[in-house]
């Protein structure tokens, strides 16, 4: 997937591309925009301030199970295609 943007937290597009037979080729790629203004973290940042205005210590949509449950689905994708960061040497 490729993603177009000024900054990591602010992707402006994505492009989704589909691999034929697991050799490498590109059967078809798939462009997405973001239209809306704010793309990035916009919505995180207005639930946040919602939920502790509210009294909350998690958001009811995400709690921080599902948080943790996706990070390690991140991280297994990231170790499966051997992407690595300076700081997975600490762990």
């Amino acid at each position: 997937m490729a993603i177009s943007c000024p900054s990591t937290s602010a992707p402006e597009s994505f492009v989704v591309r589909s691999k034929a037979g697991g050799n490498g080729t590109s059967d078809a790629a798939q462009k997405f925009d973001f239209e809306k203004p704010g793309r990035g973290f916009y919505f995180e940042a207005d639930a946040v301030a919602l939920d502790i205005a509210a009294g909350r210590s998690q958001n009811n949509l995400m709690p921080w199970e599902e948080t943790l449950r996706i990070m390690e689905l991140l991280d297994e994708i990231r170790r499966q295609g051997g992407a690595r960061f300076p700081q997975d040497e600490h762990w």
